[in-house]
Order: C-alpha cells, then sequence, then structure tokens
C-alpha cells in the first residue's frame, strides 16, 4: 500500500492499483453479491419448475374424414384433479408430438383438435381474427375427446380418426 498526491488529494493504492476501501470496490463487491444470490434464486426456481411435472412424450396422426389435418393444433386440457398446464402442440401433415413442450404431465385431459386452412395468410398480429377452423366444435370447443395419461407410463401413441 502506498500514498500518492493527485491533483492535490491524497490517494492510497494497494499494490494491485485498486483504492483501499474505495466506493468502487464496496460498489463492485455488493453488486457481484446480489449476482450471486440472484444466481442461486433462478438456478432453484428452474430446478423446481422442471421437476414439478412428470411428462410422458405423447405423438400421433390426426386425421378428418379419411384425410391428415394438413396445419391444426392438438390441446391437451387438464380435468378437474389433474393439476397441470394446458399443453398446445402443432399438427403438421396430421402429425404431432410433444417434444416442444417436454410431454404430457399425467392426468385427466380433454382433446380439443384445430384444423386451419393452410392456404390462409398467417397472424402476425395477436389481434388479428384467427385462421377459419375447419372443424367442428365436437372436435375443438365442445369437444368430448378425452385422454388418460398414468403416472410413469411410457411413450403413448394417441391417433385421431374424425
Amino acid at each position: 500500500m502506498f500514498e500518492c498526491q493527485v491533483q492535490g488529494e491524497a490517494v492510497s493504492r494497494s499494490t494491485s492499483g485498486q483504492e483501499a476501501n474505495g466506493s468502487m470496490g464496496i460498489y463492485f463487491e455488493r453488486h457481484l453479491s446480489m449476482l450471486c444470490v440472484l444466481t442461486v434464486i433462478v438456478s432453484a426456481f428452474t430446478a423446481c419448475s422442471k421437476a414439478r411435472y412428470e411428462r410422458t412424450p405423447v405423438s400421433g396422426m390426426v386425421t378428418y374424414q379419411g384425410k391428415p389435418i394438413q396445419t391444426g393444433q392438438i390441446r391437451f386440457t387438464p380435468q378437474p384433479g389433474t393439476k397441470a398446464p394446458v399443453v398446445i402442440e402443432e399438427i403438421v401433415d396430421g402429425k404431432y408430438t410433444t417434444a416442444t413442450s417436454g410431454g404430457v404431465p399425467p392426468g385427466t385431459y380433454i382433446i380439443e383438435l384445430c384444423s386451419f386452412d393452410p392456404d390462409a395468410p398467417p397472424q402476425l398480429d395477436p389481434l388479428d381474427p384467427p385462421p377459419a377452423q375447419l372443424l367442428p366444435a365436437q372436435f375443438n370447443s365442445a369437444s368430448t375427446l378425452e385422454a388418460v395419461l398414468e403416472p410413469g407410463e411410457g411413450p403413448k401413441v394417441l391417433d385421431f380418426s374424425l
């Protein structure tokens, strides 16, 4: 540690060139401590959210009047007693998989199927009207299609011939 005069002020410096007990050192120490604590908290929440639901990979085919649905969605909507999020996946050329969401947690679900006009312009703004629904309400908004996924069940194939 040594002292020197800088524009009339005495400044104490360590041999490493940092101010001894300087405000910048305290500033960085506080922010580094806060960053460490924040990292631990985020890591804990991430670990908890991943471990919260066991998931079963689900895949399958969806056809309507014998033809594969070109563009659409499949929704797994949890029923009372099933504590899980809604899982929504795309249907492309009649096929779907829950790989994007990591699978579907065990429980009872109403299956909602939507088919959209593949030639419709894309919905670029959430306020734009959705594309026309090509399936009757009995397969989506008024669906009674049900799936039950048991805990510990391996990958499951659910095909829907509408």
